[in-house]
C-alpha cells in the first residue's frame, strides 16, 4: 500500500503530465480500489498517509481520493460486503481524520463509511469532546450527519449555535430528521414566549462565548421560528406562541389593505378577518386594538361584539362607543320617525348619506362583465362538468382561463378552489372545492389531457405560468399529463410586444368617462381622486393593460376573498367571471393592433416551461428539509432506443442543445455534427421552438427532458445521460450511429457551427494582417511601406504592397473584402489579429470561416483534437485532411 501512496503523490505532483484533468490518477485509484480486498482500508491508508491530509482544502490529494472513493461506492456498493469490510475501529480512524484535519471531508465519509447508522453511539464521546472545547459547529455537524441528535439536550448544541448567531447550523443539525426538526421549532416557541426569562436562558449557558445578544430576542427568534416552521412544514397549533406572531402580522396587512389602501370589500374584509382570528381569543382581543389604532371605533366596536369580548379586555374607547351603539339600536325606530318628519318640514341638515359614493357609482369606474349573470354557471357536479366540458372541447374554441385559492395565512396551504373557463357566450366557475370530493385522480388526469393538452382549443391566461403551477401543486396527479400542454398563450408577454401606452380605449367613451363623478355633478380628476382609489396609476397588471385598452381598470377589491367558502357571494362570482371573461376581449385588440401594425408577431406564442419545474427556494426547502434524496442513476427512457443501420456521416445529425450542453454542442460541432447551441439564459422552450423551426433533434438531460419530448415527440429529443462532455460524445454518436471520419474533425468552425471555409496562402494572410493593423492604427492604405513594417514587423517580402485595386481583384476571388478586412457577403471580420507573427513562415495555408471570420491553420492543435476524438473516429484509412476536404466543397 505505500507504493501506491507514493505512485499516487507522484503522479499528483508531476507537472509534466498531459492530463490536467487528473483521469489517470483517477483510473489508477480505481484499479487498486478494484484489486484491492479491502478498498475501505486501502482508502483509510491513502487518506491517512498522504502528505496533505493536515491541509483542509478542496485542491489536496487526500479530498480527490475521497471524492473519487465516494463515486467508486455508489458505483460498487451493491457489490461489497459492508458489514466485514468496515470495522468499528475503521469507522472510528476516518472519523478521527476527518474531524482532526479536512472537516472538507466529513460528509463524504459518512457515505462511503457507513457511519450514520443505528448504534453509532461510539461516537459520542468524540462530540462532547467538542461541546467541552466550545466547537458548537463542529458538534453540531457530526452529531447532524450522524444522526446523534436524540442525546443532546437543547441547551448543548441548539441553544449555544441560537446565542452564536449560527442559526444556519441548525438546519444541518436537523436535516432529514423529522422529529427533531419539531423539537427544535417548538423550543424556539418556548424562547418566544412572553413567560420566558431570555437573560435567564443565556445565563444559565455561561461557557458560550461570541453571544449576539441583539439576536436573542424575541422578534430575531420569532422570525427564525416562523421561518422553520414554513419550511419543515409543521402545524402551526403545535406552536402557539409563533401562531399568535404569525397571525398578528395578518391581521395587520388585512388592515392596511382595507383602511390604508383600500383595496378590499366588506365582504372580502369580513371573510379574511374571521379566517385570520378563527376562534383565537389573544387574535379576537388584537382585532379590536388593532382597529382602535385605525381610529375606526365603531368597526372595532362590533367585532367586540361579534366575539363577545368583556370590556376588561378591549380599550376604554371602543366600550364608549360599543355602549352608544347598543342605546342607539333601541332608539331607532324612534329616530327613524323624526327624520321622517324633519325631512316633510323642509329640514336643511346635510345628507351625509347621499354624500357618499353609491356602489352603482363607484361600478361606473370600473370595467364592467359584458354578459348577463344568468351566462355564469357553477360547476359543482359531475352533470354539469359533462356539459362544461362538451361545450369547451369544441374543435376551434378559444377559451380565457383563470384560477383563484385563498391567501395564505399563518402556514395555511394554499389549493386552488375556483377555476375559470370563458367561452364567448358563457362563463363555467369550476368549482373544485366540491369537484374534488367527486372525482378520482385518474378523472383529474383525464381533465387535463382533453383540456390543456388540446391542440383543437386555444387557451389564453394572463400570467398563466403561476395558475398552472398552483394547479400542478393542488393536483400532483396531473404532472405527467401536464407535460403535453398545447396552444395556451401568456396575454401578459403578447401585450408587452405591441405600444399599449399609445393606445387609445377601444370603446368610444364620454369626455367625462375617466372622471368620478359625486353626487352633485361635480367632476373630480381621475389622478387627484385619493380618497377613492381610483387612480389610474395605481393599477398594475391585467388591470392596468385593461384600462389602456377599454379606458377602465378592474376592480380588485373581491381579489383577497376567502375562495373556499360556499356558497360564493354574488360580488365574487361577476369578479371571477370578469377576470377571465375580459382576456377574450383583450386577445381580440390585440389581434386588431397586430393587422393595424402589420406586425409579424406571432400571435400564437409558446409558454414558457419554467412552471413544471420545483424553484430554486422549493429546492432548497427540500433540502434543509431532508426531503432531497441521493439521485439515482439515470434510466434510459422506454422509447429512446439506439439508432440501427448502417452508419451515417455527422452531416446527417442536425441537433439543438440547450444551454446546460453547450460544452457538449461545441464538442459535437468538432466532430463535423450541425449544431444550434441556445442562447445563454433562455428558457427549455426556446430549444423546442428551433427544434420545430429546423427540424433539428433536442439534445437535453434530466427533468427538462420530461418537459421537451412532450412538446416535439421521442422522435424529436434524447436525453444525455453522461456527466462529462467526452463522454457524451461518445453516448450521442453511438446512439444516433454516427461515424466519425478524419475529414470530419473540424469541418464545422465550434464558434458559429458554419461549415464553409475561405482558404488563404499564408503571404495572402499576411497581407490581411498588415492591412488590418493600418486599419487599426488610423492609416490609409497608401501609408510608407517602412511605417507599417514597424508597426506589424512584417517580413520584407510583404512590404512592397500592390496596388489597392489588384488586391482587391485577388482577394474578391478568396471572397474576402480587402478594403475592410471582412467576408464579403455577411461584411464578418476576418481575425487575423488571433494569428501569432511566428506561425506566418510556419503554415502554408490558412482557412477562415466564411461565416464569423474565425481564422484556422493546420497545426498541433488539430493532432491533438484528433487525439482526443480518437475515441469516436472511424477505422478507415486516413483521407484528406479536414482543410482540404473543406476547401473542396467550397471551389
Amino acid at each position: 500500500m505505500q507504493q501506491i501512496i507514493t505512485n499516487l503523490e507522484h503522479m499528483w505532483t508531476d507537472d509534466t503530465r498531459k492530463d490536467k484533468s487528473n483521469r489517470d490518477i483517477a483510473q489508477y485509484l480505481s484499479n487498486m480500489l478494484f484489486r484491492s480486498c479491502n478498498p475501505f482500508a486501502l482508502v483509510l491508508f491513502l487518506i491517512d498517509k498522504a502528505k496533505d491530509t493536515h491541509t483542509a482544502k478542496t485542491t489536496t490529494l487526500s479530498f480527490f481520493m475521497m471524492k473519487e472513493f465516494d463515486k467508486w461506492c455508489k458505483m460498487n456498493n451493491s457489490k461489497l460486503d459492508i458489514e466485514k469490510l468496515i470495522s468499528k475501529d475503521i469507522q472510528m480512524k476516518i472519523y478521527d481524520i476527518c474531524t482532526r484535519n479536512h472537516m472538507t471531508m466529513f460528509d463524504m465519509a459518512v457515505r462511503c463509511f457507513h457511519l450514520c447508522y443505528h448504534g453509532n453511539d461510539h461516537f459520542l464521546p468524540r462530540i462532547r469532546k467538542f461541546i467541552e472545547n466550545k466547537k458548537f459547529k463542529e458538534a453540531a455537524h457530526c452529531a447532524g450527519k450522524l444522526g446523534l441528535q436524540h442525546h443532546f439536550d437543547m441547551s448543548e448544541i441548539v441553544l449555544p449555535l441560537i446565542l452564536q448567531d449560527k442559526v444556519n447550523l441548525l438546519e444541518v443539525y436537523v436535516s432529514g430528521f423529522p422529529e427533531h426538526q419539531e423539537m427544535l421549532v417548538r423550543y424556539l416557541d418556548h424562547l418566544c414566549d412572553r413567560e420566558t426569562d431570555l437573560d435567564l436562558v443565556q445565563s444559565s449557558i455561561p461557557k458560550v462565548s461570541g453571544v449576539k445578544m441583539d439576536k436573542f430576542q424575541r422578534k430575531p427568534l420569532s422570525k427564525l421560528a416562523v421561518r422553520l416552521l414554513k419550511l419543515y412544514k409543521i402545524p402551526q397549533d403545535m406552536c402557539p406562541n409563533i401562531s399568535n406572531v404569525r397571525g398578528l402580522g395578518a391581521l395587520r396587512y388585512l388592515l392596511h389593505k382595507r383602511f390604508i389602501e383600500k383595496g378590499m370589500g366588506a365582504g372580502s374584509w369580513e371573510e379574511m378577518v374571521r379566517g385570520a382570528v378563527g376562534d383565537n381569543d389573544f387574535m379576537k382581543e388584537q382585532l379590536v386594538e388593532q382597529l382602535a389604532l385605525y381610529n375606526e371605533l365603531e368597526e372595532a366596536a362590533k367585532w367586540a361584539s361579534v366575539y363577545n369580548l368583556s370590556d376588561s379586555v378591549i380599550p376604554e374607547a371602543v366600550c364608549s362607543v360599543r355602549d352608544d351603539l347598543i342605546s342607539n339600536k333601541a332608539n331607532n325606530s324612534e329616530n327613524n320617525i323624526s327624520m321622517q318628519q324633519d325631512s316633510a318640514c323642509g329640514d336643511t341638515e346635510e345628507d351625509w348619506e347621499n354624500s357618499c359614493y353609491t356602489e352603482a357609482e363607484i361600478n361606473l369606474s370600473y370595467y364592467q362583465l359584458n354578459l348577463p349573470l344568468e351566462n355564469i354557471e357553477i360547476v359543482d357536479t359531475l352533470e354539469k362538468y359533462d356539459s362544461c366540458m362538451t361545450r369547451l372541447t369544441q374543435p376551434g374554441s378559444v377559451v380565457g382561463i383563470d384560477s383563484e385559492w385563498r391567501p395564505a395565512f399563518c402556514g395555511q396551504i394554499q389549493k386552488v378552489a375556483l377555476l375559470q373557463l370563458a367561452v364567448k357566450d358563457r362563463v363555467f366557475l369550476l368549482d373544485l372545492v366540491s369537484l374534488d370530493k367527486l372525482f378520482t385522480e385518474k378523472m383529474w388526469q383525464e381533465f387535463a389531457q382533453s383540456f390543456f393538452c388540446s391542440s383543437d382549443v386555444l387557451k389564453l391566461g394572463y400570467g398563466i405560468e403561476s395558475d398552472l403551477k398552483m394547479i400542478l401543486r393542488t393536483f400532483p396527479c396531473i404532472k405527467e399529463n401536464m407535460l403535453g400542454v398545447k396552444r395556451i398563450i401568456n396575454l401578459e408577454l403578447l401585450a408587452k410586444k405591441f405600444v399599449l401606452k399609445d393606445i387609445s380605449p377601444v370603446f368610444d367613451e364620454d369626455d367625462d368617462s375617466d372622471k368620478v363623478r359625486k353626487p352633485d355633478g361635480a367632476a373630480v380628476d381621475d389622478d387627484n381622486s385619493d380618497s377613492t382609489g381610483f387612480s389610474a396609476t395605481a393599477e398594475k397588471g391585467l388591470s392596468e393593460v385593461v384600462r389602456k385598452c377599454f379606458g377602465k381598470p378592474l376592480n380588485k377589491s373581491e381579489q383577497m376573498s376567502d375562495w373556499e367558502r360556499r356558497p360564493l357571494r354574488v360580488q365574487q362570482i361577476r369578479y371571477a367571471a370578469l377576470d377571465a371573461y375580459v382576456l377574450l376581449e383583450l386577445y381580440e385588440v390585440l389581434l386588431q393592433l397586430s393587422k393595424q401594425q402589420n406586425s409579424n408577431i406571432d400571435m400564437e406564442p409558446m409558454i414558457s416551461m419554467k412552471w413544471l419545474k420545483p424553484s430554486k427556494n422549493e429546492k432548497r426547502r427540500a433540502k434543509q428539509r431532508g426531503d432531497h434524496k441521493q439521485k439515482a442513476p439515470k434510466k434510459l427512457p422506454a422509447r429512446q432506443t439506439p439508432v440501427s443501420g448502417e452508419p451515417s456521416s455527422p452531416k446527417s445529425l442536425r441537433v439543438v442543445v440547450d444551454t446546460m450542453l453547450s460544452g457538449l454542442g461545441k464538442q459535437l460541432r468538432s466532430c463535423g455534427v450541425d449544431v444550434y447551441i441556445v442562447e445563454p439564459y433562455a428558457d427549455h422552450d426556446r430549444a423546442v421552438q428551433i427544434s420545430r423551426k429546423e427540424n433539428r433533434i433536442v439534445l437535453t438531460s434530466g427533468l427538462p427532458y420530461d418537459m421537451i419530448v412532450g412538446q416535439v415527440g421521442y422522435e424529436m429529443c434524447y436525453n444525455v445521460m453522461c456527466d462529462t462532455a467526452k463522454d457524451q460524445v461518445i453516448e450521442v454518436l453511438n446512439h444516433f450511429n454516427i461515424r466519425v471520419q478524419q475529414h470530419d474533425i473540424f469541418s464545422r468552425c465550434q464558434v458559429c457551427n458554419g461549415d464553409v471555409y475561405l482558404t488563404i496562402p499564408s503571404k495572402d494572410m499576411e497581407l490581411l494582417a498588415q492591412r488590418k493593423v493600418q486599419m487599426i492604427s488610423g492609416q490609409s492604405s497608401n501609408s510608407s511601406d517602412q511605417t507599417v513594417h514597424e508597426k506589424v514587423q512584417l517580413p520584407e517580402l510583404v512590404t512592397d504592397l500592390p496596388k489597392n485595386s489588384e488586391l482587391e481583384t485577388k482577394f474578391a476571388e478568396y471572397g474576402i473584402d480587402w478594403t475592410t478586412v471582412t467576408v464579403l457577403g455577411n461584411g464578418a471580420s476576418i481575425q487575423t489579429e488571433t494569428v501569432i507573427q511566428s506561425i506566418f513562415s510556419k503554415v502554408d495555408t490558412f482557412y477562415c470561416c466564411a461565416t464569423c471570420g474565425k481564422v484556422f491553420w493546420e497545426g498541433t492543435h488539430f493532432d491533438r483534437v484528433c487525439e482526443q476524438f480518437s475515441h469516436v473516429l472511424g477505422t478507415q484509412a486516413k483521407g484528406p485532411t479536414v482543410y482540404e476536404k473543406l476547401n473542396e466543397n467550397f471551389s
